[in-house]
């Protein structure tokens, strides 16, 4: 298949024999580039529409005009794709974690859970957070847990209750996933540390129902690509 490119208002078309993932495109006439994820492309724009396209002789690709890159300053979009590799290598571990968590006990998880977040938070991946925000959430919770030994949100909950007169260090709780008696601080710490997990997983869920569509040539990449500039 031979598929041709076009920009969204560009009067030129540029023909490529061969789809690779990220593509470059020189507009010979207003001596611009411009960008295009193709696997994005073709996942949220082309087989929704036509998915039997591959069967096409050559195919058309609109790329919008906002996807340029000028200067150093454009450069933020290039900087995202060449992240998600290990965006995507970060999630497969902390879903692999996630998994595990489910035979960890709540008796000593503050504790047991250090090695998982320290193999984690070594991951290149969490520079990304410059520009996917919902990540730099993650990020400093994560980073919070690991100078404290608790979670923000455990100890927010914690403070809460006890300016409402709860006694939060008596061992008189139990959790799912406890074999004894936990704290107040213990329980709520141990629940906020498996939300956290949750939290960071459902990162790589947003990657594939949100950020895919940044820079496409689709209402919801219209919308929201200026976040990600």
């Amino acid at each position: 298949m031979k598929p041709e490119y076009q920009g969204l208002g560009l009067g030129k078309a540029i023909v490529f024999e061969g789809m690779k993932r990220l593509k470059e495109i020189e507009d010979i006439i207003n001596k611009n580039a411009y960008f295009m994820c193709l696997n994005d492309y073709i996942e949220k724009v082309i087989i929704p529409s036509n998915p039997n396209y591959i069967q096409q002789k050559t195919l058309v690709i609109n790329i919008p005009t906002s996807n340029t890159i000028k200067d150093n300053k454009n450069i933020i979009p290039i900087r995202w794709y060449a992240k998600r590799a290990k965006l995507f290598a970060l999630f497969s571990k902390a879903n692999y974690q996630r998994s595990e968590l489910n035979y960890m006990s709540d008796d000593n998880l503050a504790t047991d859970i250090l090695h998982f977040a320290n193999i984690i938070r070594r991951f290149d991946a969490w520079s990304a957070s410059k520009y996917f925000y919902a990540l730099k959430t993650v990020q400093d919770e994560l980073d919070y847990f690991l100078q404290s030994g608790i979670t923000k949100m455990a100890e927010d909950t914690i403070n809460w209750l006890r300016k409402n007169g709860k006694v939060v260090e008596e061992k008189c709780w139990e959790t799912n996933y406890s074999s004894e008696e936990l704290s107040l601080i213990e329980s709520e710490n141990a629940t906020s540390l498996r939300v956290l997990w949750g939290k960071i997983c459902n990162c790589g869920f947003i990657i594939e129902d949100l950020a895919k569509e940044w820079f496409l040539p689709t209402y919801m990449g219209l919308i929201t690509s200026d976040e990600a500039r």
